[in-house]
């Protein structure tokens, strides 16, 4: 657990893979145990995608935490993600591909410049997909954030209907919200 996991071992030459391998080989060097991963960023994830395949494919993880933040590319790219929606396409491709389904994510709702149509994809996006939880919160303004000085600002009325809709529909698919 900590913030961008994704990132372990960068500034030393190392990397998460590497991290995970050593773990199994000293502590688990038979196959029994697994572990989990919260708040593994998408792109750290696609960095080390082939590795993580591996992970997933030998039961070496229980459990994913991949906060995707939307599915719209304009979105992904005003939060400077370093992602885009094909790229989530293809980690959930793989995660159906592999019938892995331990799995939750986070969206945020209302971020400036995100439309109707937007926020739609995104929950159309997570019905195909199907996490088994999402957090959907609110974007909150913090005025050095670069967001903050970024057009199409939500109103606060539409980002609380947005997430009504949404805790109303993720429940209906059988997605814990």
């Amino acid at each position: 657990i900590g913030d961008c996991i994704g990132q372990y071992g960068s500034d030393t030459g190392s990397s998460l893979p590497k991290l995970m391998d050593h773990f199994f080989d000293v502590f688990d060097p038979e196959p029994r145990i697994s572990i989990a991963l919260a708040n593994l960023h998408p792109a750290d994830f696609l960095c080390h995608f082939e590795r993580m395949e591996q992970f997933i494919r030998d039961n070496r993880i229980a459990h994913i935490n991949l906060p995707i933040q939307s599915a719209f590319d304009s979105v992904l790219d005003a939060m400077d993600r370093g992602y885009t929606r094909d790229q989530l396409e293809t980690i959930f491709a793989m995660f159906r591909r592999l019938n892995f389904n331990k799995y939750d994510t986070h969206i945020i709702c209302g971020f400036p410049g995100e439309t109707e149509d937007d926020f739609a994809q995104t929950l159309d996006f997570l019905y195909r997909n199907r996490p088994a939880y999402v957090l959907v919160s609110k974007y909150y303004e913090t005025p050095v954030a670069p967001s903050a000085s970024l057009p199409g600002k939500v109103s606060p009325d539409q980002v609380d209907r947005r997430i009504k809709q949404a805790e109303i529909s993720l429940k209906k698919c059988g997605i814990l919200y």
